[in-house]
C-alpha cells in the first residue's frame, strides 16, 4: 500500500497563502514607480480621443485625408528609454517623462493610400500634445525654393505659433539644404539647453518643404559609443538566450517520447488537450483581430494591399494553428508524464471529485502567487541596484492600448507564455527531471528552472546573465515549488497573473475608466472561476443544506444487507473482512467501503476493494476518497501490503474515481 497521500492543504495554509499574496501585490503597487518605466504614462487619453486629436491637427495643417487608411499604434522610443535608464535611473528617467522633457512614450498614427507615396504621420505624448508630424510626398512634388534665412524664419514662426515653444530653450545645432527637382527642402536641427542626460541630449528637427513645414520632431539623442556598447553586449545576451533555449528543447523531446509511449501502451488522449489547444489557437486568433487597428503601421505602399493582407492574415492563422498544436500536444505529454510520476495526484488538472472547487481554489492561490512574485520582482530589483547592476522591469506590449478590446490583448500578453512555458518547463521539466533523478525533487526543480530562467536573457539587464538568476531564484521557490506541493493549475496563474500585472497596473491608475476596467479584467482573471463555482452553488443550492455524515465501521449485519441489497456476492468462510459506512445524524446509510483480505497467489495476503458507493447528493464532496481512506486504514492495520479493486469498464463513474 502506497503512503496516504496529502491531505487537501488546510485552510490555514490557504490563508496563509493569501495574506502573503496580498502583502505582495501591496508591495508592488506601493513601489512600481521606482522600477517601472512605464509608471510615468499618462494615460489620460484613449485611442478614440488621440486619433481625434490628432486628425483634428492634420485639418489645421490644411491637409485632407479622407479616403485615407489610418493605422495607430502606442509605444515607446526603445533606445531612448534605454539610455534613460541606464544613464539617470528609472524615478528620474519617469520624471523627465512627466515633465514632457524627454519623448519617450508616444501615440504614433498613420495614414497612407495603397500604392501612393503621399502620407501623413503624427506623433502625440500620453497628455495630447504634437510630439511629431511628418507629410511624406514624392521628391519631385512641386514646391517653392527659398533660401537658409528665409526657411529657418519658417521654422522658427512654426515653432512659436504652433507649438508655442520658447525659443530661448533651444540653441541651433545644424541646417542642411537638398535640392530636388521641382524644390529645396531645408532641415534645421535644435538642442534643448540646460537638459544634459549624460553625453545625450534631447533635439528637434524641422523640415522646410518649399514655404511649408513638412515634418516636426523631437527625439533623445544617444551617444554613439553607448549604441555600439549596447549593440555588442545584447548579442552576447542572445546567445546566453539561444543556448539555454536549444537546451530547454530536450524537455520538448521527452515530451514526443511520452507520447509514443503513451500512445504505444493504448493510453486514452480524452478531451482536455483538444480543449487546451482551441484555447490557446482561439486567445492567440482573437488577438490578432483585435489588432486590426494597427494593420497597416508596416506597410510598404510600394506593396500590393491585397497581397499584404493576405500575407498578414496568412501569417496569423499560421501562428494560432501552432499554438493551439503546441498546447495539445504538451497537454498530452504533461497528462501521461504527471500521471506517471505522480499516480495518486491530479497535477495537471483536478480530478473528477469537486472538480470547480478545486480549480477555483488553485486559480485562486495562483492570484496569490502571482502577487509574491511581483514583490519578488521589487525585492530583486533594488538588491541589483544596490549592488551596482541594472534590472529594469519589463516594458509589456503596451501597443494593446489602441486596440477596441485591451483586455484581449492584456489576457494574450499573460495567457499564451504562461500555458507554453509552465507545460514545457514544469510539468515536463520537472517531470522528466523527477523520473530521470529517482525522486531527487531539488535537482528536478533546479535544471528546469535554470533553462527556464536562462532562456529570458535577451530581457535587458546589466550584467547579462542577471536576468537569468534572477527568474532561476524565482522559479525554484514560487512556481517550482508551488507546482510540486500543488498542481499545475497554481503555476499556470501564477505566472498569467504576474505577466498581466505589468500592464494592467498601468491601465488601473491611468483613471481613465476604459483603461480601469481593462485592467481589472485582466488581473482579475484568478477570480472568474471562483465566481463560476459559488455561482453553480447558488444555482444547485438545495432548499435545505445537507447535515455533516460521520463515518463508522459496519457491523455484520450491515455487510450482509448491503451486499445483498447491492446483488453483490457475500464473501463465504472465516474471510477477514471490513465495511466502513457513510451515515447521517439519524443512522440513514449515505455510504460504504467494502474490503476482504484474500490470498495474492504467492503465500501472501492481499486486500480486495468490493464495493465503494455514495448516495447522489453526497458525491463531489470527498466523501468516497474519505471511505476509501478509512479501508486503507484496516488494511494496513491487517499488515496487508497490497491493494487491488476490479472496475467495471461500463461504470464510468467508478473509473474516474479510480484514475
Amino acid at each position: 500500500i502506497p503512503p496516504r497521500p496529502r491531505r487537501a492543504p488546510r485552510i490555514r495554509v490557504e490563508v496563509l497563502i493569501t495574506i502573503l499574496g496580498l502583502v505582495g501585490w501591496g508591495i508592488f503597487l506601493r513601489y512600481y514607480d521606482q522600477v517601472s518605466p512605464i509608471a510615468a504614462v499618462d494615460l489620460r487619453y484613449d485611442r478614440d480621443e488621440i486619433i481625434q486629436i490628432a486628425e483634428g491637427y492634420v485639418r489645421d495643417r490644411g491637409l485632407d485625408v479622407a479616403g485615407y487608411h489610418r493605422a495607430a499604434t502606442f509605444g515607446s522610443d526603445r533606445m531612448a528609454q534605454i539610455y534613460l535608464e541606464r544613464t539617470v535611473g528609472v524615478p528620474s528617467m519617469n520624471q523627465l517623462v512627466r515633465d514632457k522633457e524627454a519623448p519617450v512614450w508616444t501615440w504614433t498614427i498613420r495614414w497612407f493610400v495603397p500604392e501612393q507615396t503621399e502620407e501623413v504621420y503624427v506623433e502625440l505624448l500620453p497628455t495630447g500634445e504634437i510630439a511629431g508630424f511628418f507629410h511624406i510626398v514624392p521628391e519631385d512634388a512641386p514646391g517653392s525654393t527659398v533660401t537658409a534665412a528665409e526657411a529657418r524664419q519658417i521654422a522658427e514662426r512654426y515653432l512659436l505659433e504652433d507649438r508655442k515653444l520658447d525659443l530661448d530653450d533651444w540653441e541651433l545645432y545644424d541646417s542642411s539644404a537638398r535640392t530636388l527637382p521641382q524644390r529645396t527642402d531645408h532641415t534645421l536641427i535644435w538642442v534643448k539647453q540646460g537638459l544634459e542626460i549624460g553625453e545625450g541630449d534631447v533635439r528637434m528637427s524641422i523640415t522646410v518643404r518649399g514655404e511649408q513645414v513638412g515634418s516636426y520632431s523631437t527625439w533623445v539623442r544617444i551617444p554613439e559609443s553607448f549604441s555600439r556598447d549596447y549593440t555588442e553586449q545584447r548579442s552576447r545576451a542572445w546567445l546566453l538566450d539561444e543556448i539555454a533555449t536549444v537546451l530547454g528543447l530536450v524537455f520538448l523531446l521527452g515530451g514526443v517520447v511520452v507520447v509514443l509511449w503513451g500512445l504505444n501502451a493504448g493510453l486514452k488522449i480524452g478531451w482536455t488537450p483538444v480543449l487546451a489547444g482551441a484555447a490557446a489557437g482561439l486567445v492567440d486568433l482573437l488577438d490578432a483581430l483585435n489588432r486590426l487597428s494597427m494593420l497597416g503601421l508596416g506597410y510598404d505602399t510600394a506593396v500590393d494591399w491585397q497581397t499584404y493582407l493576405l500575407n498578414t492574415w496568412g501569417y496569423y492563422l499560421i501562428g494560432a494553428v501552432e499554438k493551439a498544436l503546441l498546447v495539445a500536444f504538451l497537454v498530452v505529454a504533461a497528462k501521461w508524464l504527471l500521471r506517471a510520476v505522480w499516480p495518486r495526484e491530479h497535477k495537471l488538472i483536478p480530478g473528477p471529485q469537486g472538480r470547480g472547487s478545486t480549480f477555483a481554489r488553485s486559480a485562486w492561490r495562483g492570484t496569490m502567487v502571482g502577487g509574491l512574485m511581483a514583490a519578488y520582482l521589487i525585492l530583486f530589483y533594488a538588491i541589483a541596484k544596490a549592488l551596482g547592476a541594472w534590472s529594469p522591469v519589463r516594458t509589456p506590449q503596451v501597443d494593446l492600448l489602441v486596440t477596441p478590446l485591451p483586455f484581449v490583448t492584456a489576457i494574450w500578453l499573460g495567457l499564451i507564455p504562461a500555458l507554453w512555458e509552465e507545460l514545457q518547463y514544469r510539468a515536463l521539466g520537472i517531470g522528466l527531471m523527477m523520473r530521470l533523478t529517482r525522486g531527487r525533487a531539488f535537482l528536478a526543480l533546479l535544471v528546469p528552472s535554470l533553462l527556464w530562467g536562462f532562456a529570458h536573457s535577451s530581457y535587458l539587464t546589466d550584467p547579462i546573465w542577471l536576468r537569468g538568476v534572477e527568474l532561476t531564484l524565482s522559479s525554484l521557490v514560487l512556481p517550482g515549488l508551488f507546482f510540486l506541493l500543488f498542481d499545475l493549475t497554481t503555476a499556470i496563474m501564477a505566472h498569467y497573473t504576474y505577466n498581466a500585472s505589468l500592464i494592467a497596473v498601468v491601465l488601473i491608475r491611468s483613471g481613465n475608466p476604459a483603461f480601469v476596467l481593462t485592467g481589472l479584467l485582466a488581473l482579475l482573471l484568478g477570480l472568474v472561476p471562483g465566481l463560476v463555482v459559488l455561482l453553480r452553488r447558488l444555482i444547485r443550492r438545495r432548499k435545505e443544506d445537507l447535515a455533516e455524515p460521520r463515518i463508522s465501521a459496519g457491523s455484520d449485519e450491515d455487510w450482509a444487507e448491503i451486499l445483498a441489497g447491492r446483488g453483490l456476492p457475500q464473501e463465504e468462510g472465516p474471510v477477514p473482512r471490513h465495511l466502513v459506512c457513510l451515515r447521517s445524524e439519524d443512522g440513514q446509510l449515505l455510504g460504504y467501503a467494502a474490503g476482504v483480505i484474500v490470498p495474492d497467489g504467492s503465500g501472501n495476503q492481499a486486500g480486495l476493494v468490493v464495493d465503494i458507493f455514495v448516495s447522489g447528493p453526497y458525491r463531489g464532496r470527498y466523501y468516497g476518497t474519505a471511505l476509501y481512506q478509512s479501508l486503507l486504514d484496516w488494511f494496513r492495520a491487517q499488515g496487508v501490503s497490497q491493494v487491488q479493486a476490479e472496475i467495471p469498464l461500463a461504470n464510468a463513474g467508478a473509473a474516474t474515481f479510480w484514475t
